[in-house]
């Protein structure tokens, strides 16, 4: 930790703590180089619970005014009656910010790590092997909390882009849709040009049809009535020549 950062701690935890110290940052940096090299494989070596419950669980620090405070978790065992308070500010907690009693939901899991720290630390007071036992529990379960957690980002990242995809692809034929019936009415129109046209074109061709058979008719008459008067002359000609040879 840098000298000039503050660490943001709660106002209030449900883990119970001694009161602040005052500390050097000399001192500081000498504790925080300790635990950095702590191994957790020693701690049943140790014989002082003080020295278990800060491997276990490190001292918070606070600056004040420009003042550094260390304040380590308590060594005192827990009674009956604190055991019930305790229960009562977690329902209070709960209640004062809102967490949610179904779901997922960061606040009531952070409220409860903090019950679950207290638990370790009354535990490992009166008997040490046990406090490192549920330490052991806690510490799986965060794990399995963590990779659930990476499942659930990995998950919704996949579900993004699968949305994503399907809104592309929703776009993409849409798009597509609307060509097509761009593309749709053009042809009903073009349709509609060509039905008009051949309309016209039967009309016209009718007409042409009518006409010539109109001139056929007339040409047919004009030929049978000359038909008739050449066959007429042709009567007159050979009576005439009848005549002449009697």
């Amino acid at each position: 930790m840098n000298e000039d950062q503050k660490l943001i701690v709660p106002e209030t935890s449900l883990l119970k703590y001694k009161n602040p110290v005052r500390v050097s940052r000399k001192s500081t940096k000498s504790d925080d180089k300790d635990l950095g090299s702590f191994d957790p494989r020693k701690l049943c070596e140790m014989q002082s619970t003080e020295s278990i419950l800060a491997s276990i669980m490190p001292p918070r620090r606070l600056e004040i005014k420009g003042d550094l405070f260390i304040q380590e978790v308590s060594s005192t065992p827990a009674s009956r009656a604190e055991v019930v308070q305790l229960t009562k500010q977690l329902n209070q907690q709960l209640e004062a910010r809102g967490a949610k009693m179904t779901g997922i939901c960061p606040v009531r899991r952070e409220l409860f790590s903090q019950v679950f720290d207290e638990l370790i630390r009354q535990l490992t007071i009166h008997c040490a092997e046990r406090g490192l036992l549920l330490l052991r529990v806690r510490n799986e379960v965060q794990t399995t909390i963590s990779a659930l957690q990476s499942i659930y980002a990995s998950g919704v990242v996949f579900g993004l882009q699968k949305s994503l995809a399907r809104e592309a692809d929703r776009n993409h034929q849409t798009s597509r849709v609307a060509e097509l019936g761009a593309e749709i009415a053009n042809l009903e129109k073009r349709i509609k040009t060509e039905v008009l046209n051949c309309k016209a074109l039967e009309e016209k061709e009718a007409n042409r049809l009518a006409a010539a058979t109109r001139r056929a008719e007339e040409d047919v008459n004009f030929l049978r009535k000359g038909h008739e008067q050449l066959k007429n002359q042709l009567k007159d000609v050979l009576n005439q020549f009848k005549i002449v040879n009697e």
